[in-house]
């Protein structure tokens, strides 16, 4: 409303008349103008800011009390409602999804897949004439992005418990094999006497990254391990990503800022001091119902991988691949795979990377299940993740 000293157009005026014109004093005088509107471009951005800034009111309202009671205490340390610091929460996870480079869709494909990993050929302080084949014809466009590796010794008195080797991946036919990634691994054990002169050594998966590589559809990849003191035999499980089509965007692709270490986030291993029992699905190489490592993420949430070792005394090959899945029962999706290859005795275990962390909204149900070559075998498993602050 305006607000007038004497009659109009005399005195002075400001404020605005009948919301279409507008008076205010300058330093050069009176001046009457059309009143400002402020254009809404509703440009892509503010759109899609918006319809994230709704489903982060609509995540608060989903909360359950002690949830919004948990939000309060964290936001009066920072002096903010509960109900801000969790809209805020959920766009910066958004946010970090859209740019940091994390996933938020798709999974790893483990090759082979839901199957026991052959033992490579192995050369004595060389590469062997022969590679193995992993898998005979990739289905789609596969960019390779590491290995998991589990290797065995040569049994018997030896110079050294120390034992090292390299394994290698080839893609191409029979006798026209390429290598494309290379990697080297270590072990430590004890010389004790087990049944007479035998050595004993502690088993163990080892995780090898690589730089991407794609590898077209319908190839085939195999693979080999140059014995340098001591190993005698070794398996692989492939880590990688079905249908990537720039292998020039991997600088782009691997979040520098995340392996960095400045994403802002806490280590975090999931469950808390313990952990959790996975039983594989029966028979072999089916998956289990599975076990809840997140009811729900409070913030939101990387997750980078998995640790498990075996709840038997295996005497055999005892590979498993784990399944990370999320939503709701009814309406779960994999989002993250990991392999490891165990095919010695003992009570086998390692890390499987997920080469590409996933990123989980804050309130999202997150679920580890396993198959396993020993139906209904048991598994302790942690889940490593980082926690968005």
């Amino acid at each position: 409303m305006v607000r007038v000293k004497g009659p109009l157009f005399s005195m002075g005026a400001s404020g605005t008349l009948g919301g279409a014109i507008s008076y205010r004093r300058q330093l050069f005088g009176a001046q009457v103008e059309r009143k400002p509107r402020k254009r809404d471009f509703k440009s892509a951005a503010q759109l899609n800011h918006r319809a994230l800034f709704l489903k982060g009111v609509a995540y608060w309202h989903s909360l359950s009390a002690a949830e919004k009671e948990n939000y309060k205490q964290r936001g009066n340390v920072l002096h903010m409602t509960g109900f801000n610091l969790c809209v805020r929460d959920y766009l910066l996870g958004a946010i970090m999804a859209a740019t940091s480079g994390l996933r938020t869709t798709g999974a790893e494909v483990l090759l082979p897949t839901l199957a026991a990993s052959p033992a490579l050929a192995v050369g004595d302080g060389e590469w062997p004439e022969t590679w193995t084949q992993i898998v005979g014809e990739t289905a789609s466009a596969y960019a390779l992005c590491g290995v998991s590796l589990c290797f065995w010794p040569t049994m018997g008195t030896l110079g050294t418990v120390g034992q090292i080797g390299q394994v290698r991946i080839g893609v191409g036919g029979v006798g026209e094999e390429v290598p494309i990634g290379q990697g080297a691994f270590g072990l430590a054990g004890l010389q004790l006497p087990v049944g007479g002169s035998d050595t004993v050594f502690a088993q163990a998966n080892v995780p090898i990254p690589f730089k991407p590589v794609l590898v077209p559809a319908g190839e085939r990849l195999s693979g080999q391990i140059a014995n340098i003191n001591g190993v005698a035999a070794g398996a692989v499980v492939l880590t990688g990503y079905e249908g990537w089509d720039e292998p020039s965007g991997y600088e782009g692709w691997l979040p520098d800022v995340y392996w960095k270490g400045e994403s802002g986030g806490r280590a975090v291993v999931v469950p808390d001091a313990g952990a959790a029992t996975v039983t594989a699905g029966s028979p072999a190489w089916t998956f289990g119902d599975g076990v809840d490592l997140y009811n729900v993420t409070m913030v939101a949430t990387v997750l980078k991988g998995i640790v498990a070792v075996s709840g038997y005394m295996m005497g055999s090959k005892a590979d498993v691949q784990f399944e990370v899945v999320v939503g709701s029962p009814g309406s779960e999706e994999v989002v993250a795979r990991g392999g490891l290859v165990v095919p010695a005795a003992g009570r086998p275990g390692g890390t499987a990377e997920f080469r590409r962390p996933y990123l989980a909204e804050a309130g999202t149900r997150v679920r580890v299940r396993g198959a396993a070559g020993m139906a209904s075998s048991p598994w302790k498993v942690c889940l490593l993740a980082e926690e968005m602050e």
